[in-house]
């Protein structure tokens, strides 16, 4: 076999390596600022922060450090905040972050990644990302051509509970915990909803608040509030999850209706009306 052979199969070898690890090299994405948590920021500073904050963890950096002159930290603090309700595909995020500013520069550090109890870096995110993104796949896979946006709600709906299973164990919090480990509460039957919905082309919502759980007691609770057909709806998956079966008592309810035993924590950041779109 001569040199320029060699050097061929060598560069061919290469080519076929890199096209099996770059589908799972993590990479920045641009920040989404259709989403519903940004629209809801009040100034430059806010959606300034909102946007380098959400690359950053997109990208899985371990500090995000960027220019924000003469602005205060609240509003740092206040475009955090929209993106852990906003992003729910970033799981290994915790929410919680050091936050450092001195009027010029805004410094982020001491990012909490974490995956199934344990610290994560890159290697450790792109690994449980091939893992999430299989299950999405699955799910869309479940949509039929043609189907409407109540369809896939109900379709997406049904899909998270039997996936999951309501127990307070490893990332019980996130949609990775109830999609892939199968495990979670009521803030990862909410995220993993929003996480598909949103991949079907629905906008949703993660709403935090108070709920009364089947035994009567007020405790606190997630649920999602959705858009179909452009209106507003509410959805709690994880009160409809009652094994074997799946109810649908609480599938796209008015406001109305949602209010009678759920109470968010922020009602400002929430539409005024919401209607049922008729079904």
């Amino acid at each position: 076999m001569n040199k320029k052979v060699k050097i061929i199969i060598r560069i061919l070898a290469i080519l076929c390596l890199l096209s099996l690890i770059l589908p799972f090299v993590l990479t920045a994405k641009a920040a989404d600022t259709s989403r519903y948590g940004y629209s809801l920021l009040i100034n430059d500073n806010q959606r300034t922060a909102y946007q380098k904050i959400a690359d950053g963890i997109g990208a899985g950096q371990a500090e995000i450090v960027f220019d924000l002159p003469n602005a205060p930290l609240e509003d740092v603090k206040v475009a955090l905040s929209m993106i852990t309700t906003d992003y729910p595909e970033y799981f290994w995020f915790t929410g919680e972050a050091n936050l450092e500013g001195n009027g010029q520069i805004v410094r982020i550090n001491d990012i909490q990644y974490i995956i199934n109890g344990q610290p994560a870096d890159k290697n450790t995110i792109n690994s449980a990302k091939s893992d999430f993104n299989a299950v999405i796949n699955e799910a869309m896979s479940k949509i039929p051509a043609g189907a409407s946006d109540y369809q896939k709600s109900e379709i997406l709906h049904d899909f998270v509970d039997d996936k999951t299973e309501y127990q307070q164990v490893g990332d019980h919090q996130s949609a990775y915990g109830a999609l892939v480990l199968g495990k979670a509460v009521c803030a990862g039957y909410a995220r993993a909803y929003q996480v598909l919905m949103n991949e079907a082309g629905i906008k949703c919502w993660y709403v935090s608040g108070k709920s009364y759980n089947p035994s009567g007691v007020l405790e606190n609770h997630a649920w999602n509030l959705v858009w179909l057909d452009g209106k507003c709806v509410y959805t709690d998956v994880t009160w409809d999850d009652h094994r074997p079966a799946n109810f649908h008592h609480y599938l796209n309810l008015s406001l109305e209706q949602i209010s009678a035993d759920h109470f968010p924590d922020h009602p400002e950041y929430l539409p005024a009306a919401c209607g049922h779109n008729g079904y």
